[in-house]
């Protein structure tokens, strides 16, 4: 048994520490337990909040993702201490993430391995390859031919954005920005931060969809109707799944506003590539 788990250590610690297609690339983060624990902290469950979001910014979906639920083997019961640690970090998980499938396993750590003392879940997020900068084929580029200029991304600033989620939330702007000037303060704080990126997302999303009527104006009303549809399901689903994993909580409204922010920038990036008033 020992030897079946050290085996499967090295396989995992050579597998991250290198890749053998150019464009395979994946992001791993460790959530640590207390020792005959199966509940995630609060530290850890912000610490994953705060590292799936960086990645998300940056990749809007994953193309794989996996979760490894890990306990001492000289632990009691330990095959279902890993599980049950898998099946809690796979919780987490689902509330943050889209509609991604995560594939969960557990293994044993042998008494010769003393990373974080055994007592940790491994999350492993793999990107869709075509959003990898180098797996992106490389325009050509023909001598003579003008070169088109980027679209200037819109971005609202600070400002905006605080007034904004004062109007909305019903806050002053004042002590809507002194929550906002540390935002690891406190729970409350982490709320009105998460709240306020929510807000942000929206801003875009608007500026997004103001765009395109102005670009197709015969698409004004389906467009709008269509949005309206989807804020509401946006809305029901990420009351439903935040709910579900942390209802009652004091997280619940931060991991809402999360939910809500990536749906609208996926929603956003959606919209800026739609090309006819159905799609």
């Amino acid at each position: 048994m020992r030897l079946r788990a050290s085996i499967f250590f090295l396989f995992i610690a050579m597998s991250l520490a290198n890749t053998a297609h150019a464009c395979s690339r994946a992001f791993a983060i460790d959530l640590e337990f207390a020792a005959d624990s199966a509940t995630l902290g609060r530290s850890e469950i912000l610490k994953l909040v705060s590292w799936l979001d960086k990645w998300r910014r940056e990749f809007p979906q994953f193309e794989s993702v996996r979760v490894d639920g890990i306990a001492p083997e000289t632990a009691d019961g330990a095959k279902a201490l890993a599980r049950r640690r898998a099946l809690e970090t796979e919780r987490a998980l689902r509330t943050l993430l889209n509609k991604e499938s995560i594939h969960v396993a557990s293994h044993l750590s042998p008494p010769s391995s003393t990373f974080k003392g055994g007592n940790y879940a491994a999350i492993d997020l793999v990107p869709l390859q075509v959003d990898l900068p180098y797996c992106r084929p490389v325009p050509i580029a023909f001598e003579g031919a003008a070169a088109s200029p980027s679209p200037v991304k819109y971005h609202p600033s600070p400002e905006e954005v605080v007034a904004a989620s004062a109007h909305r939330s019903g806050l002053a702007e004042d002590a809507l920005r002194g929550l906002l000037s540390n935002c690891d303060a406190s729970q409350s704080a982490m709320n009105i931060c998460a709240y306020r990126d929510a807000v942000e997302a929206d801003l875009i999303l608007q500026h997004a969809i103001a765009n395109k009527v102005e670009q197709v104006p015969a698409c004004k009303d389906r467009l709008e109707a269509r949005i309206a549809r989807w804020a509401a399901e946006r809305d029901r689903g990420c009351k439903r799944s935040a709910a579900k994993a942390y209802g009652g909580g004091s997280l619940e409204p931060m991991v809402m506003s999360m939910c809500v922010q990536h749906e609208n920038e996926r929603m956003a990036k959606k919209i800026e590539h739609q090309r006819s008033c159905d799609r």
